[in-house]
């Protein structure tokens, strides 16, 4: 009998090659078998999916490994231009992972950003309550230095009121040098015109030593209150001067010692700023992360509507493949029969028909399969790179 060609390819219905077409149909029996082992080449990562289940941030990816692993286990070994798509999805979940690593790390370091800004609070009310006992202590000094010039002042009036006192003094004892001249001649004309008067003269002679015992008490005591006085002014003065001029140094060590203050106080003031710009920017890092979170689970759920797509298709392709394997049986059991030729040429009709079918169901997985691609990459690949750069 002649070789006849029948559309579906020499390997699977020529007579002659009967070996090779059993070998592709147990190829293809044998290719619906689960696969415990993915057709990819990127290995899996033990640690990323711990990773990723262990995160606070983590997303719910139960349904997108479930519709992983159903796929993978599912899928056949095609030969067609279709492809493996698996080997994607994982890299997708381990950027997921490294984002969400990233996450953990941020959300660390925002932990020690604030513990460090309480730190800084704590040492700027520190800083503060020194400030404020300074200046409680400078208005202290400046009150004892206020009262300090308030005695210098007294001090003042009682050394110019004993000063007037001397002066008065002195002309007291000019008065009392004058009397005694008077009474010296009033005595020695006493004594030559009445010599007769002893009595009155010695009575004016012991009035005369009585006074000038007192003139020489005054004097004495004039002096003493003088050279005490000369003794204490410059001593206050000059303890006045150096309580004034310590004064003047403590305040001046407190102004520069308020200054420093307030520079640190600005200083850390503009760290504070610095500290609120960093979490305004971490705080948009985790909107983000929430949004693109957000397209992450649509993404898994559409994910999960186009496997489910797929694997109906899949099983539609192995129905037809075994409508196809029965068209072939009993296209090969009518190519024996002459007679019936006509139905030779319907069974042929209907395997050209499941093979159009069978090249649809391929092309609408292909697509299906391009769209998802497209879908991640559109959904992923931006969030990505924004995330990046942020």
């Amino acid at each position: 009998m002649d070789e006849v060609d029948d559309g579906l390819g020499s390997e699977l219905n020529t007579p002659r090659d009967s070996h090779q077409s059993t070998q592709a149909d147990v190829s293809l029996d044998t290719s619906v078998e689960p696969s415990s082992v993915p057709t990819t080449s990127t290995p899996k990562n033990a640690n990323r999916q711990c990773g990723v289940s262990s995160s606070p941030f983590g997303l719910d990816l139960s349904a997108v490994q479930e519709a992983t692993v159903e796929d993978t286990s599912s899928s056949v070994k095609r030969q067609d231009e279709s492809g493996d798509y698996s080997a994607l999805g994982l890299d997708w979940a381990a950027n997921l992972a490294s984002k969400q690593m990233e996450l953990l790390q941020l959300t660390d370091e925002h932990g020690r950003t604030r513990q460090q800004l309480q730190s800084i609070q704590e040492v700027i009310s520190q800083l503060q309550s020194r400030v404020s006992s300074a200046e409680d202590t400078i208005d202290d000094l400046n009150s004892e230095r206020m009262a300090l010039l308030a005695k210098l002042e007294q001090y003042k009036k009682s050394s110019e009121n004993k000063e007037m006192a001397l002066t008065k003094y002195k002309e007291e004892l000019l008065l009392a040098h004058e009397k005694l001249k008077q009474l010296e001649n009033i005595s020695v004309e006493v004594e030559v015109e009445k010599e007769a008067d002893h009595e009155v003269i010695a009575k004016l002679m012991s009035e005369n030593e009585e006074s000038k015992a007192l003139i020489s008490q005054l004097k004495q005591e004039a002096q003493q209150r003088e050279e005490v006085s000369l003794s204490r002014r410059p001593a206050k003065k000059e303890a006045l001067l150096l309580a004034a001029n310590e004064e003047r140094y403590q305040l001046a060590d407190w102004r520069d010692r308020a200054t420093r203050l307030e520079q640190l106080a600005n200083s850390q003031s503009a760290q504070m700023k610095r500290y609120e710009v960093m979490e305004q920017r971490f705080s948009d890092t985790v909107k983000h992360l929430a949004d693109q979170r957000a397209k992450v689970s649509e993404l898994s759920g559409e994910l999960k509507v186009q496997t489910d797509n797929a694997k109906m298709y899949h099983d539609e392709v192995l129905h037809l493949r075994a409508k196809l394997d029965e068209m072939k049986l009993a296209s090969a059991c009518a190519a024996n029969d002459s007679s019936t030729s006509k139905e030779l040429v319907r069974l042929r009709d209907e395997c050209e028909r499941l093979q159009n079918q069978l090249e649809a169901g391929r092309e609408i997985k292909r697509v299906c399969d391009i769209k998802i691609c497209d879908d991640i990459a559109v959904g992923m690949l931006p969030g990505a790179a924004r995330s990046r750069s942020t």
